[in-house]
């Protein structure tokens, strides 16, 4: 049996969707039940719904482990292989029907990969690097759309690419579900909650439906305050592994805000061959600032391989994971007119891969980052009365009115060396009341600007960026 790698790629994606009223290290991040809170001080943030906390507190899924040797040593120092390989193979069932589960509803996704990719991805401008998350944007922009109605939620469901809310739901719990999962072989954990202002009236049934189909927990705490501030981003924190401490100081609540939503991924994989770091060297990389000379890995693998008209596509695989793919555009095309192009999408979208290729990759090693305003983004697809008082719908949360959104940021970062990749991604959102194989291998050298995405076992596109510059 090959052996089963400890080095991991981290990636994460953190949601906050903060709504007021309209007047307004990293170790894995550990994941809280209904006995689990943030580091608050007693008594300043309380895990409630309205009144009833344990009714409602989220529950999180039981982990499907993947087993490991030495938990199988006897007594007499031996290992137990028949019981090691009946558990591995019962946690490779287990596994696949999850997966099974999630590639039936991922392809509902393609209409939200369609609308969002190009948007979304087009702020660096030839110059500037963009990283954004589909999946932790989908999993609040589901969150959201359970709390507003009529044609606000409609707005936001076309963008979803979903006929009714309903469809949300299974298709959010179900990839939760899907991608759920922490062991030696890959961590991929999921969190969301609500923070409540404790001076607002909500409605409990809004607030259930995000505990039981988005595994919400709720909290709830004078806004505005030092205190409640602090539990917020030591929650982010916690939940992110700590990637993006920086980012999660600049998010704070006010004392006129109705509900902050939060929603973050932690995700970590290894390259299924990783890179030997004897073999990186520095070389140059034809940046739109100018020529930088970095580290560049080098390896040369049987991997997923496609040219096209617009690009060059390879595909690395990730040790009991997904795929990481990059994309490089033909000479002196940008990075940015990638995610317009079908052929992208196709690739992402396809989950039998037939086209492998013995490459010799060049890889940069890059540690990206970029902070987007999604305001006029999600306008311009068609989200617009979300952002207008007299016209949003938070009914199915509360009975307050003049509630709108203000404020959208996603922020990310991806980095990626010889062992793997780590990464992470928050949105912030305010409201006011993301087998031909040659003798001779193929050069793939990413020299220039280029397109990243990374994919589930599923299908799910957990995240994309692209990458401009090495500064």
């Amino acid at each position: 049996m090959k052996r089963i790698t400890k080095r991991v790629l981290a990636a994460f994606l953190a949601v906050v969707m903060c709504l007021t009223c309209a007047c307004t290290g990293a170790e894995a991040p550990k994941q809280e039940n209904a006995e689990t809170k943030p580091a608050a001080e007693e008594g300043t943030v309380k895990e409630t719904i309205v009144s009833q906390l344990k009714a409602y507190a989220a529950q999180y899924p039981e982990l499907i482990t993947l087993p490991k040797e030495e938990d199988y040593v006897g007594k007499d120092g031996e290992i137990d292989y028949d019981s090691f390989f009946d558990d591995y193979e019962a946690w490779l069932k287990a596994r696949q029907a999850k997966i099974d589960e999630g590639k039936k509803v991922s392809p509902s996704l393609k209409t939200f990969y369609e609308k969002t990719l190009p948007v979304f991805l087009e702020h660096g401008e030839g110059e500037k690097n963009t990283v954004y998350s589909p999946i932790n944007v989908y999993m609040a922009l589901a969150m959201l759309a359970e709390i507003v109605d009529g044609d606000t939620r409609t707005q936001i469901l076309d963008v979803m690419g979903a006929k009714d809310i309903e469809e949300v739901r299974e298709t959010a719990k179900t990839l939760w579900l899907s991608n759920y999962q922490s062991d030696d072989a890959v961590t991929c954990l999921l969190a969301n909650s609500l923070w409540l202002n404790e001076d607002v009236a909500f409605h409990e049934e809004a607030l259930k439906t995000l505990a039981e189909e988005h595994f919400a927990s709720s909290y709830s705490g004078k806004c505005g305050s030092a205190e409640m501030n602090k539990a917020l981003q030591d929650w982010l924190n916690e939940n992110t592994g700590g990637l993006l401490e920086e980012a999660a100081k600049g998010i704070e609540l006010s004392v006129d805000t109705v509900i902050a939503l939060a929603s973050t991924i932690y995700y970590k994989a290894s390259w299924a061959d990783q890179f030997e770091k004897s073999a990186t060297q520095d070389d140059i990389f034809h940046s739109a600032k100018g020529d930088q000379t970095i580290p560049f890995m080098v390896q040369t693998e049987n991997y997923f391989y496609v040219k096209t008209e617009n690009m060059t596509v390879v595909g690395l695989p990730l040790t009991q994971s997904g795929t990481m793919y990059f994309f490089l555009p033909e000479e002196g095309a940008s990075a940015e007119s990638l995610p317009s192009d079908p052929k992208l999408l196709d690739v992402l979208m396809t989950t039998q891969q037939k086209d492998w290729a013995r490459v010799r990759i060049h890889l940069p090693k890059f540690d990206v980052s970029s902070s987007l305003d999604l305001v006029e983004d999600l306008k311009k697809l068609g989200v617009n009365d979300v952002f207008t008082a007299a016209k949003s719908d938070f009914t199915p949360l509360t009975d307050v009115e003049n509630i709108e959104v203000t404020q959208i940021t996603h922020a990310g970062r991806v980095k990626v060396d010889e062992e793997g990749v780590e990464a992470a991604a928050f949105t912030v959102m305010v409201t006011e009341a993301t087998a031909y194989m040659p003798e001779e291998p193929i050069d793939v050298v990413l020299d220039r600007p280029f397109v990243f995405a990374v994919t589930s076992f599923d299908g799910t596109v957990l995240f994309t960026g692209v990458v401009n510059t090495m500064e």
